[in-house]
């Protein structure tokens, strides 16, 4: 069990890390204008519109209900759809992960080697 809570622990490193980078410099060219950023941000950008057909990305509305607008059959392509099923089972184990205590030795207070340094000696 310890082994696969550290693998989990690991993966859900990776990825949010990823996710941590890429999120908002994709996520700020909808703000800011695409002269602020490289041109591969904005390639990458223009590629995951085109391929995605993300009409949050391509319309750029004017405030973003996520998840209520994701759903929405008549505008979500299927292949939207099917890019971010990935991210929800992410997040489906990194809730998942929270659930399980750690594996580690828990150390009881007071039996440490601090607690004894610290008994007087007469």
């Amino acid at each position: 069990m310890g082994f696969s809570c550290k693998a989990v622990d690991t993966l859900l490193l990776v990825v949010f890390t990823v996710m941590l980078f890429v999120g908002p410099l994709i996520d700020a060219q909808l703000v800011f204008p695409e002269t602020a950023f490289p041109e591969v941000l904005v390639r990458l950008k223009q590629r995951y519109a085109d391929e995605f057909q993300d009409y949050l990305v391509v319309e750029k509305p004017n405030f973003f209900v996520a998840l209520g607008n994701c759903w929405d059959p008549p505008k979500a392509s299927d292949k939207l759809l099917t890019m971010y099923s990935p991210f929800m089972g992410v997040g489906v184990l990194a809730l998942l992960r929270g659930l399980v205590p750690h594996s580690g030795k828990s150390q009881t207070v007071g039996k440490g080697p601090a607690a004894v340094a610290r008994k007087k000696r007469a």
